[in-house]
C-alpha cells in the first residue's frame, strides 16, 4: 500500500495498521507542537508581514549559527541584508523569479523540467 491510505486497508477491514508508506508520526502530534500551534493561531486574524521581515531576520540568524557550527568558528552575523533574500513557495517559484527577466537561457538536457517551463 502506498500513500497513507490506512482507511481502505485498515479501518474498513477492522485492522489496526502502522503506516510506513508515508512520512507520518504514528504517535501523533507532540504536545510542544500543539502548544506552539495554539499560540500561532492567535495571529490568524491579522495579515502577515508581506515583506517577511521577521522571517528573514530569523533566517539570517539561523544561517549564521549553522554555518558557524559547520565551519567550527563563531560567525556573529552573515553579511546578508534582508532585502537581498528572496523567499518563495518552493523551488519552481524561485526558478521562475530568477529567470523570468532574462532575454535567453541555455538549458542542459536532461534537466529539471521546470527550467524549460519557466523559460
Amino acid at each position: 500500500m502506498h500513500g497513507g491510505d490506512i482507511y481502505t486497508e485498515g479501518i474498513l477491514k477492522g485492522k489496526e495498521l502502522i503506516d510506513f508508506s508515508s512520512n507520518i508520526n504514528p504517535l501523533g502530534l507532540p504536545d510542544s507542537f500543539k502548544d506552539n500551534l495554539e499560540e500561532a493561531l492567535s495571529w490568524v486574524q491579522v495579515y502577515p508581514d508581506i515583506q517577511y521581515r521577521n522571517l528573514k531576520r530569523n533566517l539570517i540568524d539561523y544561517l549564521s549559527f549553522s554555518l558557524g557550527y559547520f565551519y567550527k568558528e563563531k560567525i556573529e552575523k552573515l553579511n546578508i541584508e534582508e532585502e537581498n533574500l528572496v523567499l518563495g513557495n518552493g523551488a519552481v517559484e524561485i526558478i521562475d523569479l530568477a529567470i523570468s527577466n532574462l532575454n535567453s537561457i541555455s538549458i542542459l538536457v536532461p534537466s529539471f523540467v521546470e527550467y524549460e517551463l519557466c523559460a
